[in-house]
């Protein structure tokens, strides 16, 4: 029997507080209560709404797996002049001690892209980089040690970035994990200049005779060192570093600007494997 209390006119009436009963009727589990026309109309907006961004290609894993696509599509490297490196070749930056390659991290519009160093070597849009001067040197003109150059890369927007860093200071950028001086993809709008923080120069890896190879042509596929020409530090690749950054790509190295100096030869130092990179043309 369900269960009742006394009213105050002495009459029983049924406990409105069990489950299953409203106002003295029991109802089937089948029964519909509550506002159960607006949830459907809800579920059935949200799903039209699901299809809609599907067909658009506006969901979230879908832009993901269409930039990764962009990003990693594949791009022939070029060498103008065979054994020699030239304005307007397209190479890749390639980490000796690890043969890992520098690469790009994509970021929010119009924010400046971060710089890591990934394990997939094949050539492509987000790891290679064109070979620019910065002193006016024309197309095809060889590099050699000691000039200026730029490094521009592009990415899956269509937009081009250049490797650059900042001169140490209080109020400059420093890498995320190590805290050593930031190596970052700088963005430029169209008509903007590059910035000499984004000027780098080939040297030498063999500290021996790096003095007399100052204005030589720099040849590819060569151990050399990239170091910043505002701040003279040498680009440097943190591969034994534990962490690391995880992107869409996976898991990626730091890279910062911190000469790693593991003694001298006739007054010129010496780097450790941090320092030394590949510029790879084919």
């Amino acid at each position: 029997l369900p269960s009742c209390h006394i009213s105050s006119a002495g009459e029983r009436s049924p406990d409105k507080s069990r489950p299953g009963k409203m106002a003295g009727h029991t109802y089937s589990p089948g029964v519909k209560i509550g506002n159960w026309s607006e949830d459907r109309s809800l579920h059935e907006e949200r799903v039209a709404k699901f299809l809609e961004q599907k067909e658009t290609g506006n969901l979230s894993f879908l832009k993901t797996q269409s930039a990764v696509l962009a990003a990693t599509a594949s791009v022939s490297l070029s060498s103008q002049l065979l054994g020699t490196l030239c304005i307007g070749d397209r190479i890749q930056l390639r980490h000796t001690a690890s043969n890992a390659v520098l690469c790009n991290v994509e970021g929010e519009d119009n924010v400046d892209v971060t710089a890591a160093i990934g394990d997939s070597t094949a050539a492509s849009l987000r790891n290679v980089f064109t070979v620019l001067s910065m002193d006016g040197a024309s197309e095809g003109e060889p590099v050699v040690y000691g000039r200026k150059v730029a490094l521009r890369c592009g990415n899956a927007t269509g937009d081009v970035a250049y490797l650059a860093s900042d001169r140490a200071g209080p109020h400059s950028r420093v890498a995320h994990f190590s805290g050593e001086q930031m190596v970052y993809l700088l963005r430029l709008n169209e008509g903007e200049t590059v910035t000499s923080s984004a000027a780098w120069v080939f040297d030498c890896h063999d500290a021996s005779v790096r003095p007399e190879n100052q204005g030589a042509p720099v040849p590819t596929d060569a151990a050399v060192i990239i170091r910043h020409s505002n701040s003279a530090e040498c680009l440097a690749c943190l591969h034994e570093q534990r962490k690391k950054y995880f992107t869409t790509f996976g898991a990626e190295g730091e890279v910062t600007c911190s000469t790693k100096k593991a003694g001298s030869v006739m007054g010129e130092f010496v780097v450790k494997p941090e320092n030394v990179w590949q510029l790879s043309a084919n």
